[in-house]
């Protein structure tokens, strides 16, 4: 059960927004211009992209919803959430990853919408890292953070380094 259950209405449900891929890097290139993330862009300029937006077209359609993820007064378990629709699974590094993207993807905002929604999920994949020979997450890690056990203090370190 999420922690989102009792500050939420008992109908309606959970839409959750994500995305994988290159392609939504190429529609902000267009939109914003080329090297925008590099420009002392916020990080979380994407989420509150898509958080406005997708608002915007809901207030359009009518439909009653509150924004939980991001900024929401509820902790989700995006993980959780997103392993339970077949969007990945917990890697190494504690982030999901995708059997086809990798950790190519980002859960980019999760509304509670006052409409039935269906269940949507397909059947849940082998996890991505069980049958993978070349370990290029652990090669590839600045920080060598991945070596045997997954080092949080370290990446961390690594992460909030200037152009990290």
């Amino acid at each position: 059960a999420l922690q989102a259950e009792s500050a939420l209405p008992s109908r309606g449900g959970l839409w959750v927004i994500a995305h994988r891929g290159p392609a939504l890097w190429r529609h902000l290139n267009r939109l914003w211009g080329e090297g925008w993330a590099t420009r002392g862009a916020q990080s979380d300029a994407i989420d509150d992209w898509v958080r406005a937006n997708v608002s915007q077209a809901l207030d359009a359609a009518g439909v009653r919803h509150q924004a939980l993820f991001p900024g929401g007064d509820v902790a989700l378990p995006l993980q959780a959430l997103g392993e339970s629709l077949a969007w990945g699974r917990a890697s190494p590094m504690q982030i999901s990853i995708h059997a086809e993207w990798g950790t190519w993807m980002a859960y980019r905002a999760v509304f509670w919408l006052d409409l039935p929604l269906p269940l949507w999920g397909q059947a849940q994949a082998a996890h991505p890292c069980e049958h993978c020979l070349h370990r290029a997450c652990e090669q590839a890690c600045p920080a060598d953070a991945l070596r045997r056990l997954w080092r949080g203090e370290v990446c961390a370190q690594q992460r909030l380094r200037d152009a990290s």
